[in-house]
């Protein structure tokens, strides 16, 4: 998860380019207390129980694995899908279901898949310095499908939540080390573990003197909503570490024997610590962008996801004609083992036939002309539609040629080897089965040329509804900064995403750029607002002001279209991972009246919401002063968003839109380990 260096700013980028080119994790031990280091997300269970049977006990844990290496965890939630954590992506590229072990090579008794596509929660942002924030869960789709159990995702975020829950035991597992002493001695099978759960607020509070790195450590700075944590304090200590990032987090049952998945690992300060738990990435608090990724990626989401159904097209083909398909796969040379290849029909988002990587064996061999021969008969496909036929090879697997027909037609005929040196996916050109109509054009009128001009305000001087204005000045890490606008509707409580800009859109600009974001408020008759939320985010934990510059945030109101007159809502003050301010402004009566500021309210403390009341008051009453009302709420995961162009302010710097040199942070106070 978060990874911090204790180093200036240069040698960050330094570490970050080593961590982008090492794929082997490489770990060491600095002193007498076990610091860990991390290449890239790697947590085993320590002091676990061996697995006797993953594919039966537990069939829905994923090993991803690079050329046969295990790297990170991750856990089925579709048969075609695996949720894991951001920092995984990218350097693994099998995922294995029902791995049993890791060091018999001869036992192919497990399902191997290939990576079709992938996607990250958009709040995440792997900056420079190889540093993250909490959002970091990540989705795999890959080809074809198991039929193995899938895991049901939480979406209440109450599961666990109050104290009451503290002593809750909630099962862990992943493959890897089991000694925080031994760090290159990863475990042969899949271990497991239970820890208790720890509710936010207490796990905020946990902060200790370490003397390995000379400095206080806390946990204040890595604990929002979006973040789970856990731990077992009593000897021997069960708790993950180097290997097991992705990997579930359950809760069991207590009326039967059924799992709950809670998140999904992240990252901590020790392995096994006396004082640090592990921190993991909730799915309630990113339920709404997972729900988003399977019913756009997935070919077979489960009824709990509430995606929506078949296009008409989709339920149409069923009553097309069939045909019936043969694919003949040849071989290179008898060194070429079945095993290593693979292939997928598609159309669309259904599958019409699939084989996956270990699929074949010697037993599906044919032979011609002395040449090896894999068949495939009766592949029955709906006629008249477009198809996609992509080839599956293993590392080391080479096919001399490829053909695809039917009795009147040949679809594929590629005669020339294909060889792949990694797990992949060789795409063929898309075909038609029969033939397609072709719809009717539709012809569009010319727009009419009108002399009235347009509505869309081309400056702040010409709007004339009301609006914020969001003015940010950087601090000098200005990669770390991003924040969202939100309208909570009155009517069934929708969360509507007004505007967002995530970690990462401000770093082309520079230390002490000054900015002004604008945000339209809501002008519909049909829609009440009950309230607006803004959120500012820094993805390193150590908000925008003070330690490393002069940033700032201000946020205003602006009722109408004189962009001098406004009125200050409040000012971000220092934060760690979020502040969140809460805005009421009560809908015009057109009773003439101007809405004025009440209050200027302050954070009180780093994680609560504040809330600013927007009230209307007659004008002559407007010298009895102003009150403040602060109102405590519960934060909300921000899951979507769109861009929109950044309107320049006040005072920018000579250098702005390119990438600078910046001065050295002050040194960091603590190194996050990311399994």
């Amino acid at each position: 998860m978060f990874f911090h260096q204790n180093n200036m700013h240069t040698m960050k980028i330094f570490m970050n380019k080593i961590l982008l080119l090492i794929v082997v994790i490489i770990t060491r031990r600095t002193t007498a207390t076990t610091t860990i280091k991390a290449e890239k997300a790697s947590a085993r269970i320590i002091n676990g129980e061996d697995v006797l049977d993953p594919r039966v006990e537990y069939p829905f844990m994923a090993s991803l694995a690079s050329y046969g290496s295990h790297k990170c965890g991750g856990v089925l939630i579709t048969p075609d899908t695996i949720l894991t954590v951001g920092h995984c992506i990218g350097y693994f590229n099998e995922i294995a279901l029902g791995k049993n072990s890791y060091t018999d090579y001869s036992s192919i008794d497990y399902e191997s898949y290939i990576i079709e596509t992938e996607a990250i929660h958009p709040r995440y942002y792997l900056n420079e310095a190889g540093d993250n924030d909490p959002y970091e869960m990540a989705i795999v789709k890959f080809y074809g499908n198991t039929s193995l159990q899938i895991m049901e995702v939480n979406r209440n975020s109450s599961i666990p939540l109050s104290s009451s829950d503290s002593a809750t035991d909630l099962l862990i597992m992943g493959f890897g080390v089991t000694d925080p002493d031994d760090l290159r001695t990863p475990s042969d099978v899949l271990k497991r573990g239970i820890v208790q759960y720890i509710p936010n607020e207490e796990c905020k509070n946990i902060s200790g003197f370490d003397v390995a790195r000379n400095t206080t450590l806390t946990m204040l700075n890595k604990i929002i909503d979006v973040s789970l944590c856990a731990a077992d304090f009593t000897d021997p200590k069960q708790d993950i570490c180097s290997g097991d990032s992705g990997s579930p987090i359950l809760l069991p049952s207590d009326d039967d024997d059924s799992l709950l998945l809670l998140g999904v690992t992240s990252g901590s300060y020790y392995c096994a610590s006396d004082t640090w738990p592990a921190i993991y990435v909730r799915t309630s608090e990113t339920i709404d962008w997972i729900t988003e990724q399977v019913c756009s990626l997935s070919h077979y989401p489960p009824s709990d996801f509430n995606c929506p159904p078949p296009t008409d097209d989709e339920e149409e083909e069923q009553q097309d004609v069939m045909i019936s398909l043969s694919l003949e796969i040849q071989l290179f040379d008898y060194y070429t083992e079945p095993k290593e290849v693979g292939w997928i029909l598609v159309s669309g988002k259904k599958t019409y036939g699939y084989r996956g990587i270990y699929s074949y064996t010697t037993e599906d061999l044919k032979y011609r002309n002395k040449k090896p021969i894999l068949l495939a008969r009766k592949i029955m496909v709906p006629n008249n539609q477009k198809y996609n036929f992509k080839l599956l090879t293993r590392q080391g697997g080479t096919v001399e040629s490829v053909k695809l027909f039917s009795e009147d037609a040949v679809y594929i005929r590629r005669s020339q080897p294909i060889s792949s040196q990694t797990y992949d996916a060789q795409n063929f050109n898309d075909f038609i089965v029969g033939t397609i109509p072709t719809a009717a054009p539709t012809i569009t009128p010319s727009p009419s040329i009108s002399t009235v001009p347009s509505a869309v305000p081309t400056s702040l001087a010409e709007r004339t509804t009301p609006y914020f204005s969001i003015e940010i000045t950087f601090d000098q890490y200005t990669e770390e900064t991003g924040w969202s606008m939100e309208a909570v509707i009155l009517e069934g409580e929708e969360e509507r995403v007004l505007d967002i800009r995530y970690a990462g859109s401000y770093k082309y600009l520079t230390n002490d750029t000054t900015i002004t974001e604008i945000v339209d408020l809501i002008d519909d008759d049909q829609v009440v607002v009950q309230y607006y939320r803004f959120t500012m985010f820094d993805n390193e934990g150590d908000g925008l002001c003070c330690n490393y510059g002069n940033g700032s945030v201000s946020v205003y109101y602006h009722q109408n279209n004189i962009a001098t007159k406004k009125t200050k809502l409040f000012d971000v003050g220092e934060f760690y991972l979020e502040d969140v301010h809460i805005i009421t402004i009560p809908k015009d009566d057109d009773n003439g009246d101007e809405d004025t500021i009440i209050g200027n309210p302050q954070d009180d403390d780093n994680d609560d919401e504040d809330t600013t009341t927007i009230e209307k008051s007659k004008k002559q009453s407007t010298e009895k002063g102003t009150k403040q009302s602060i109102e405590k709420g519960k934060k909300q995961s921000i899951e979507k968003g769109k861009k929109q162009s950044i309107e320049k302010g006040k005072k920018q710097s000579t250098g702005k839109g390119k990438k600078v040199t910046k001065e050295p942070k002050k040194q960091k106070k603590e190194t996050f380990v990311r399994y």
